[in-house]
């Protein structure tokens, strides 16, 4: 609750920064790896699943999250290209839950985290 509540104000001080709120509980629960995606893609997939406005039916949320995640692969590319230059900080909600690499090892979700939300000007990580 407290970082939806900090999320909402940093909107309010900071109305040109992408606020996005995303967690790993709830709703849209990590449900230890069993959808096959790796940490950084649990992270997109989310981040996607706020931006396209799809968490707005919070009774329905966890089965269209899953539904959400077998219709659509977003992948970390597409996101960067995405984000680009602009100003965001990302809040996430049980961030300890997720693998810290994946089995293919490919997705690092440390260094995916510090290149696009920690060490870009205008951007920020909490959780």
């Amino acid at each position: 609750r407290a970082l939806i509540e900090l999320g909402k104000e940093l909107q309010k001080e900071l109305p040109d920064c992408l606020v996005i709120f995303i967690s790993l509980n709830d709703k849209t629960r990590y449900e230890g790896g069993s959808s096959g995606m790796s940490g950084v893609e649990e992270v997109v997939m989310r981040i996607a699943w706020v931006l396209l406005g799809c968490w707005v039916d919070r009774e329905k949320k966890q089965a269209t999250f899953t539904a959400f995640c077998k219709e659509q692969m977003w992948k970390k590319e597409a996101f960067e290209e995405w984000l680009g230059s602009r100003k965001a900080i990302l809040l996430v909600d049980e961030l300890n839950q997720l693998p810290l690499t994946s089995k293919m090892g490919d997705d690092n979700l440390p260094s995916f985290l510090s290149k696009n939300f920690v060490a870009p000007e205008g951007r920020a990580l909490i959780f």
